[in-house]
């Protein structure tokens, strides 16, 4: 099921377009054609000097191509393969939308702690060989269909958080790759 995730997203852009020099044209600097007499001007191997202006890699912004851009390909493998293990929102974090990433983050932690949590519960009023919720909680015994009731509401609540978290950051990890934000210098992304 994972392999077919990856490779949806992979082929995105081959049919929604992909990242190109174009979204360089948002940097809040020039990409390139920094005055140069000599390929250090530009910062080489990021760049190279030609015609006396500096040429950029795709990898690099500014006039004289000294600016490492985040790629979008580890944006978007952060953000799409993590929350699987329960971090969603590193991509983000990665390319610089730190708020976006923080709440990500803090939604699929908090539910995952939660989640053990309730497992660690039930697995304790398990092993202890409770067999019914009166032996477990015995100062519930008036209002157990109400205790259930809110048990089931938290469990709902658990594993909604982690779905929207994790939905979330594959539809943000799909953005990436696609190079629909810049970083947070607002830079494009490379590729």
């Amino acid at each position: 099921m994972i392999k077919y995730i990856i490779l949806i997203i992979l082929f995105m852009p081959i049919v929604l377009g992909d990242c190109t020099k174009d979204n360089f044209n948002k940097d809040p600097t020039t990409w390139g054609n920094g005055k140069c007499t000599s390929n250090k001007n530009c910062s080489y191997p990021n760049g190279e000097c030609k015609s006396f202006k500096c040429e950029c890699d795709n990898k690099f912004g500014k006039p004289n191509c000294s600016y490492v851009r985040r790629l979008s390909v580890t944006g978007c493998a952060l953000n799409v393969a993590l929350p699987f293990a329960g971090l969603a929102g590193v991509g983000n974090l990665y390319i610089g939308r730190i708020n976006q990433g923080i709440v990500q983050l803090v939604l699929a932690l908090t539910s995952v702690i939660l989640g053990i949590i309730c497992c660690c519960i039930l697995y304790d009023k398990v092993k202890n060989e409770c067999m019914t919720i009166e032996q477990c909680f015995p100062c519930v015994e008036n209002h157990k269909i109400l205790l259930n009731v809110l048990l089931g509401i938290l469990i709902i609540l658990i594993v909604l958080m982690y779905l929207g978290a994790s939905a979330w950051s594959v539809v943000d990890g799909t953005a990436i790759l696609l190079c629909e934000f810049t970083d947070n210098n607002g830079y494009g992304l490379g590729f």
